[in-house]
């Protein structure tokens, strides 16, 4: 997991693949639920339903402290993972990140 402080109030992660990423959730959601969490799926080819588990769990923390977890950077089967589990419609999802940016500062 690699961590990216973009600004004062927002952090970027990018998550390794499985089956790394559950526990790479488990620390995020230790550690940073001051922050607005952007998560990039680049390095992911599929998630397993015990990461989306964790992403609701570092979701519903973060919402608890009036913070935003946004995910990215999708391939195309990770994409139809949160459409076919409905998940679509609980997160956020952003396509542009320089976008995104100018909407959390």
């Amino acid at each position: 997991m690699e961590i990216t402080n973009l600004s004062e109030n927002i952090i970027l992660v990018e998550i390794s693949r499985e089956p790394a990423t559950v526990k790479e959730l488990e620390t995020l959601a230790k550690t940073a639920f001051e922050k607005n969490i952007i998560i990039s799926f680049s390095n992911v080819d599929i998630v397993k339903a015990e990461t989306l588990s964790e992403l609701l769990k570092l979701k519903n923390l973060l919402e608890s402290r009036n913070k935003r977890l946004i995910l990215c950077d999708m391939g195309p089967a990770t994409e139809s993972i949160f459409k076919v589990t409905g998940l679509n419609v609980v997160f956020e999802f952003a396509d542009d990140i320089r976008v995104l940016m100018t909407t959390l500062s």
